[in-house]
This record gives structure tokens, sequence and C-alpha cells, in this order.
């Protein structure tokens, strides 16, 4: 019995000394970048106004990184400069990008689509900053 709870202790203190389970720590390290990514992503949406606005130079859009996926091709959304917010929905944005890109390459996931890295027209039409279709 000795003999087995021996085996038994070796077994756990080699998986644990040569980093058994590291495999479930990187995914819930991964899964917590993602998620930490995802809501500094609705913060920025919530602080983005799209008005007010009375030219299209008042415009700008703030695009977030997919914190998953096989894709990193960005999101765009537009706001106004103007909003007394704008300053904070940019800096979420921001932080935003760079917890995404952290998360993708905890997560080893690589970019397989072709984006495209232009970014998207503004328009200010009745006084609110919009993409152009």
């Amino acid at each position: 019995m000795n003999l087995l709870r021996f085996i038994a202790l070796s077994c756990l203190a080699l998986a644990a000394g040569c980093g058994g389970g590291s495999s479930s720590n990187a995914h819930a390290t991964y899964q917590q970048a993602a998620a930490a990514a995802n809501a500094k992503e609705a913060e920025a949406r919530g602080w983005a106004s799209p008005t007010p606005c009375t030219t299209a130079a008042q415009c700008d859009a703030l695009f977030f990184v997919p914190p998953s996926g096989v894709c990193s091709c960005p999101s765009y959304l537009a706001y106004s400069l103007a909003a007394p917010s704008a300053s904070a929905a940019s800096a979420a944005a921001t932080a935003q990008q760079t917890l995404a890109q952290q998360a993708r390459v905890l997560g080893g996931l690589v970019n397989t689509c072709a984006c495209t890295t232009a970014l998207p027209t503004l328009t200010c039409t009745a006084s609110t900053c919009a993409l152009a279709p």
C-alpha cells in the first residue's frame, strides 16, 4: 500500500513540477484577457456618441480588434469628436485594442483573413456621425 501511495504522490509531484495543468491555466488566462477586451469594448461603445456634428470633420471612428476567432479584422464605430465623452471613448478603444491583441497572443490566434487597412469614410448627416455605406 505504501508503494502505491508513493507512486501516486510521485506522479502528482512530477505533473505539478513539469507544468501539469498548464494548458488549462493558459486557457483560463486567455479567457480572462478576452473578457477584459470585450468589457473594454463595451465601455468604449458606451462612451461613444454619434452626435453632435455639423461636418464630417467632427467625426471619427473607433476601431475594435476581436479578441477571438480566426480573423483579426477590426470593426468600426463612428463617433463625434465634439461629444463631451469623446476622449473617454477613444481611450477605452485604445485600451481594448491592446487587451485584444494580448488575448490573441495568449490564445495563439493568427489572422487568416485579408483585412482592409483603410479607415472607413465618415459622414455627418442630420447632426449624426456615421460610417459611409
